[in-house]
């Protein structure tokens, strides 16, 4: 397919309008000025010089909109790129082939390998790896050749045809050499790029090459960008940096909770760490994974822990995530105060299931359990000093007993606020939805969604979610930061005077996938958007329906949206972005597991309109999200952040509000 540098393009548009107005289509300034935005825009966020043919003509539609516009649009580009330009820079490029020849010693016809190469140098392996990518050395290894002088002209005339240059642009766009050796032949030859430029499987293949050829600083410059994107929710192949940054001696407790909580599968090969720093990490990748996920981590870790070991992460996770645990290593009183709080644990988990099920099974093994965590703990609080605390068992029995007695107790609009108090997020928002769900008046459901509005409040203040409004230092104007000024008259400075002003949040319309796998997720990133609620435009909650409510909204208004949504059904993403976009909002933030089940316009290609007429979209997804379907979607102009956690989710959004 044809391409074109974007400089070429935006130098053309002048002539290329004056031709369409020749031909009947309204062109003026403001429609240049426009093409010529959106194709450098487009241009960074593909990270390249140059556009498809197809991406020109989508552009150029987006603008234009007359019938026929692009079609037209494309044949007066064509013939507005002179010949002589491409004449030029072919013969260019030749020039720089031969070059690249002699510095390896070859001619045309010549056989060649890239281990000869290595034997010459730096330059000469850079030769070698920038030839055989535009297809001037062919052949399988062992066998390669250079091409035919008829073979070199070819490939510089259509080199220069799709808008390169230079040889050099033309091998930092095309399609990289497959393998870890060709990987590590670019780092040691200088052709690679940073870290940070490349995607993460190209950074993954770096890491383990120079993991297997000894090169140490060039790992720990692959580990630190790994470090990097762990930190910020952007790395799917939690295994792989997991071991990268250990060979690479980078990796502490805080990366190491990180990659836990969304690969649980971890916990047993971080037993390489101390006791006391394995603890840490295995308590805080358990309580940013939540009650369900993180009760199976904190499982599986006492599994295979020695006494020492269980008895640090015991002193440092909550009791509530004990509700998995069914091997240990205590015996005796300790093994007593452990089953208690296991039991009560076990207790609250199945009186949650009950009050959003009513299924009387649910309900009779949360008070069976709820009877031995009070009866256990009662036999170990004479002994004293236990690890986990008795008394914080029979707290969390009761606290289960509460819940079974919502289901049909009087004044339950009251109680189960102070019941979703003491429980995290999602856990909070699940009982009470479920309570909302049973109210009978209009008082009651008023009730729950005050206690939810001001749990939820405190809940994100407590996550470090509170960050509006954020004040911006200036010298310009607002009002005077004292403290700050009279700090600068004590210096001396001549411009003593610091003025704040306030930042204000980015209006979103915000997507919310309400499928049955979402509701953690979901329940979060509305956390935040009742925080900032009148930041927000349009709430569009989905799943193969769509429901739309219009901003801006009271933060009460969004916490009766999230007690009144119903998590179950299947996930019609492309209608909910269409309706999302209606609003006008110029950010469109979506979370979801980008898993469509709806017979509809393909996600793809909803983005890509979208993202043509200068919508942000930004999709927000849990790491089961399909990578082909992110990587589509990307191609397309969106851009898709992973969240490990739900508490990952909720900053997203957050840092989206705040740009």
């Amino acid at each position: 397919m044809r391409s074109y540098r974007v400089s070429d393009i935006i130098s053309n548009l002048p002539q290329v309008a004056e031709r369409l107005r020749s031909r009947g289509f309204r062109v003026g300034v403001s429609e240049v000025v426009e093409l010529a935005r959106l194709a450098r825009t487009y241009a960074d966020l593909r990270g390249r010089e140059v556009l498809d043919e197809d991406e020109v003509e989508v552009l150029a539609y987006a603008v234009l909109k007359a019938p026929g516009s692009d079609k037209a649009f494309i044949e007066e580009l064509r013939g507005s790129l002179s010949s002589r330009r491409v004449s030029e820079a072919a013969e260019r490029i030749e020039a720089e082939i031969g070059e690249k020849l002699r510095v390896l010693g070859v001619a045309p016809g010549w056989r060649v390998s890239k281990k000869k190469a290595g034997r010459k140098g730096r330059e000469a392996l850079a030769a070698y790896l920038q030839l055989r990518r535009i297809g001037v050395i062919s052949g399988r290894p062992g066998s390669e050749r250079v091409v035919d002088p008829q073979d070199i002209r070819r490939i510089s005339v259509t080199l220069a045809k799709r808008g390169f240059e230079s040889l050099e642009e033309a091998y930092r766009d095309m399609k990289p050499l497959k393998g870890r050796d060709y990987a590590l032949m670019e780092a040691e030859s200088g052709l690679h790029p940073e870290p940070g430029r490349l995607d993460e499987k190209r950074l993954i293949e770096l890491g383990w090459a120079a993991t297997r050829k000894g090169n140490t600083s060039l790992l720990r410059a692959v580990a630190r960008e790994v470090a990097r994107r762990v930190e910020s929710g952007g790395f799917v192949r939690t295994g792989d940096a997991f071991r990268l940054l250990k060979a690479a001696g980078l990796l502490d407790s805080r990366l190491l909770s990180e990659l836990i909580a969304s690969d649980p599968s971890l916990v047993d090969e971080a037993r390489f760490l101390p006791p006391r720093e394995y603890a840490r990490a295995v308590a805080k990748a358990a309580e940013m994974a939540g009650l369900e996920r993180g009760g199976e981590l904190v499982a599986k870790a006492l599994r295979g822990s020695r006494e020492r070991e269980a008895r640090e992460i015991l002193s440092r996770v909550q009791p509530e995530m004990l509700w998995a645990v069914k091997k240990h290593p205590f015996k005796g009183k300790e093994g007593t105060a452990l089953e208690a709080s296991i039991a009560a644990a076990r207790s609250l988990v199945d009186a949650i299931r009950y009050l959003e099920t009513g299924n009387e099974g649910w309900r009779d093994m949360a008070l069976d359990d709820a009877e031995k965590a009070l009866r256990l703990a009662s036999e170990a609080r004479a002994s004293g000093g236990l690890t986990p605390d008795p008394s914080r068992a029979e707290s969390l029995a009761r606290l289960a007993l509460s819940v079974v007695s919502l289901a049909s107790g009087p004044g339950e609009a009251m109680a189960a606020g102070a019941i979703a108090s003491k429980l995290g997020v999602v856990e909070a928002v699940r009982v009470l939805k479920a309570a909302y769900s049973r109210a009978r008046d209009d008082e009651a459901r008023r009730l729950l969604a005050s206690s939810l509005e001001r749990l939820l409040r405190r809940l994100a203040s407590r996550e470090g979610l509170r960050l509006l409004p954020r004040w911006r230092v200036s010298e310009t104007g607002g009002r005077v930061d004292v403290r700050r000024s009279i700090y600068r008259l004590a210096r001396h400075s001549p411009s003593p005077i610091i003025f704040r002003e306030r930042e204000r949040a980015s209006r979103i319309s915000l997507a919310l996938d309400v499928s049955g796998s979402m509701i953690d997720y979901s329940s979060w990133a509305l956390t935040v958007a009742t925080l900032f609620s009148r930041n927000v435009e349009r709430v569009v909650m989905f799943s193969h329906r769509v429901r739309v409510v219009e901003g801006p909204l009271k933060a009460r208004e969004l916490a009766e949206v999230l007690l009144q949504a119903e998590f179950k059904g299947y996930t019609n993403i492309s209608a909910a972005l269409r309706e999302a976009a209606e609003c006008g909002a110029r950010r469109i933030v979506v979370v979801s597991d980008l898993k469509q089940t709806v017979d509809d316009e393909p996600v793809p290609s909803v983005v890509r309109r979208l993202a043509s007429s200068g919508r942000k979209i930004v999709f927000i997804s849990p790491p089961s999200a399909p990578w082909e379907e992110v990587e589509a979607i990307e191609r397309g102009g969106g851009r898709v952040t992973i969240a490990y956690t739900p508490r990952q989710a909720a900053q997203r959004v957050l840092r989206l509000l705040l740009r």
